[in-house]
């Protein structure tokens, strides 16, 4: 019985290390949705980091403007953005969409539609703006996204967006890769991301930067905040509760200090424009 109750305790946590032969492996979207949807319903009070940058993103909705058309929030998570621009007073009319199941059904007050940010289906033009949080790293083509993104835009339409980027969460995918463990991201730099954006028929890039590091009381809370934000999409055969052990050991030995154990964080916030059509 204590064995299994201790299974139970780590089970989230086993699933963000999972042994495999390739060092990089993209998750399928099946996966990537299921591991969403699973951590729906905690979601919004546990993804604090997300939430933090979703919230500093309400401000450049507010200054892009351009609200006689909707808004599509793409990969809307638990959507907690209607919220924030009905705090705000910001009079847009949201429609959220995100590629789990499980998270849409989480109480809201905007419609949504299942729908992968790679095949929208939505009519060509049919949005002002497009917010993408937190979101566009999961993309098994990010490219494709973009354009997708592109297409659904009014002329002139803006893309409001946040990007983790390399080096976020780098104690944890370390340890993976020392581990040989599958890194089911792969984070650009601000540099590569907007040169994508470019590429991708986006003008008038504006991007600001945001670092910090997270603190948490073990190793142990560290990796429970990264399963309840849905990062356990990953494949492979898990780590048994002896190796997440021995893996919180030399994440404590490595990352701690007075104040707990560290979680970098890098990420890029901004807008992009559609080109207006001459």
């Amino acid at each position: 019985m204590r064995v299994g109750i201790f299974d139970r305790q780590f089970r989230g946590l086993r699933e963000l290390f999972c042994i495999v032969t390739m060092t990089t492996e993209v998750p399928t979207k099946r996966r990537i949705a299921a591991a969403f949807s699973a951590k729906a319903k905690g979601y919004r009070t546990g993804a604090f980091i997300q939430r933090q940058i979703l919230n500093m993103l309400v401000s450049h909705i507010e200054s892009v403007g351009r609200f006689q058309a909707p808004w599509l929030d793409a990969g809307c998570g638990a959507g907690g953005l209607c919220d924030l621009l009905k705090d705000r007073n910001i009079p847009v009319h949201l429609v959220q969409t995100d590629l789990g199941r499980g998270t849409l059904r989480v109480g809201r007050d905007c419609p949504a539609v299942q729908s992968d940010i790679e095949g929208l289906p939505f009519a060509s033009r049919a949005f002002g703006g497009v917010v993408a949080s937190s979101v566009l790293h999961w993309l098994v083509d990010p490219a494709n996204g973009l354009g997708e993104i592109q297409r659904v835009l009014v002329p002139g339409g803006a893309l409001v967006f946040s990007m983790f980027t390399k080096g976020s969460f780098g104690e944890v995918l370390s340890l993976r890769q020392e581990r040989n463990l599958s890194v089911p991201v792969s984070l650009p730099s601000a540099c590569e991301f907007e040169a994508l954006l470019q590429t991708c028929g986006f003008r008038n890039p504006r991007l600001s930067t945001f670092s910090k590091e997270y603190y948490f009381a073990s190793a142990l809370d560290a990796l429970k905040y990264m399963s309840g934000t849905g990062t356990t999409a990953v494949s492979g055969r898990l780590f048994s509760p002896r190796e997440i052990r021995e893996l919180c050991r030399s994440y404590e030995d490595r990352h701690g200090c007075s104040r707990g154990v560290t979680l970098s964080v890098n990420a890029i916030l901004g807008t992009a424009l559609k080109a207006s059509e001459t």
